[in-house]
């Protein structure tokens, strides 16, 4: 979790099309550059069963969803933007 903490920057910079939920059992997530991220990240280090997610939602409509070389391509971004996060999480499991 202090991986995450100390590498706050590099959430804040990602698109403002990204959400985040610190619970995945509460439906409202929120857009990152709307989220107090220190908080949500304290919690997730604080909370025995703290979750943080962040991702991109598609919902009907959108220009992503038009064909499926478009939403190939958006998600292929999106697993760019999120994979040094997932590299982070394991280099925290390892402590």
């Amino acid at each position: 979790m202090h991986n995450f903490l100390e590498n706050l920057s590099l959430l804040e910079k990602l698109p403002i099309n990204f959400s985040i939920s610190p619970d995945h059992t509460e439906k409202p997530t929120s857009l990152i550059q709307n989220t107090d991220l220190k908080k949500i990240l304290e919690r997730f280090r604080d909370v025995k069963k703290g979750e943080f997610m962040v991702g991109r939602i598609f919902k009907p409509g959108d220009s992503a969803l038009k064909d499926d070389a478009t939403f190939t391509n958006e998600l292929e971004k999106t697993i760019d933007l999120l994979l040094p996060f997932y590299d982070m999480s394991f280099e925290m499991q390892e402590i």
